[in-house]
């Protein structure tokens, strides 16, 4: 019993996890081109494992927050599944520390692009897009954790305190087990979440 893997939130991130729910195989890409080549890297992966989607118990995938070309890619390869009957599970990035802890308090944030960043209010579920100056206010106000998928140097310049930041792409490679066992557990799929809908997206950024 093998499950497939992947977050196209902010980079390709690629694995298999074993009946455990542990990784047999963790792979992260950043070039611009690996979401163009991610079907023929899960095809390589699965041949390497002796696998293929039949011999798949299911497919795990982190379901956002994230850009809308990013998202539709594991969408994409969620909706394939789907029609072949395979079990689908998903979540969102900012679920990982009530995962975790049972209760979250803090922020959790991403660069949305546009000049914009991604807020989810732990505590109240709030979710906002808010400016580069609101954002460089709200976070150095908090004196709870903050929380992001990935590291970024740039985030990170901005961010008095870089060390209160909590990266939840990393607890997901360092205890999937313990992630994953819930995520299976509930047997939920997420719909993709966009940093924003699809028509304002592809409206130029503000000079």
């Amino acid at each position: 019993m093998t499950w497939l893997y992947t977050d196209t939130t902010n980079h390709v991130v690629l694995g298999i996890l074993s009946e455990k729910l542990e990784w047999l195989e963790y792979l992260e890409i950043f070039n611009q081109k690996s979401t163009a080549d991610l079907h023929f890297l899960i095809n390589e992966m699965l041949i390497k494992h002796k696998l293929n989607f039949e011999t798949l118990t299911g497919y795990l995938f982190a379901a956002g927050p994230g850009s809308y070309t990013g998202m539709r890619v594991s969408e994409g390869i969620a909706q394939v599944l789907e029609w072949q009957n395979i079990n689908v599970y998903s979540f969102y990035h900012y679920e990982i520390p009530r995962i975790i802890e049972g209760s979250a308090a803090g922020i959790w944030f991403s660069e949305a692009f546009k000049g914009e960043y991604f807020l989810f209010n732990c505590i109240t579920d709030e979710i906002e897009l808010v400016s580069k100056e609101m954002f460089i206010t709200r976070i150095n106000d908090l004196e709870t954790n903050v929380y992001t998928h990935f590291k970024n140097d740039h985030i990170y310049s901005l961010v008095k305190s870089p060390s209160k930041i909590i990266l939840t792409g990393e607890r997901i490679k360092n205890i999937p087990q313990e992630i994953f066992s819930q995520i299976v557990s509930r047997k939920k799929r997420v719909e993709p979440l966009y940093y924003r809908s699809e028509d304002k997206e592809f409206i130029p950024a503000k000079k």
